[in-house]
């Protein structure tokens, strides 16, 4: 859980199921939150073109759904990388 800081977090959000949003904070569940700082552009940049390849191989409309899906999980942690300001 992150609580009370001012360091910017890239979430990959599964399903966002709940939250809490008061003018004390803001909660969020999240299947996984990376400090932006700490997110590698190499390893990002890797994961878009697996991502990719897995979309184009993918033998149906269910695994191109879920290939879909983590491409733009992983083009959004890549934009986070590039651009941490933004975040």
């Amino acid at each position: 859980m992150v609580r009370k800081t001012s360091r910017a977090y890239w979430l990959a959000l599964c399903l966002f199921t709940a939250g809490t949003v008061t003018a004390a904070g803001c909660t969020v569940l999240a299947e996984e939150a990376t400090p932006v700082g700490e997110i590698d552009r190499t390893k990002a940049e890797q994961a878009v073109t697996d991502a990719r390849e897995d979309v184009e191989d993918a033998k149906d409309d269910h695994e191109r759904t879920v290939a879909q899906a983590a491409l733009k999980v992983a083009e959004a942690r890549l934009a986070a990388a590039v651009e941490p300001s933004v975040y």
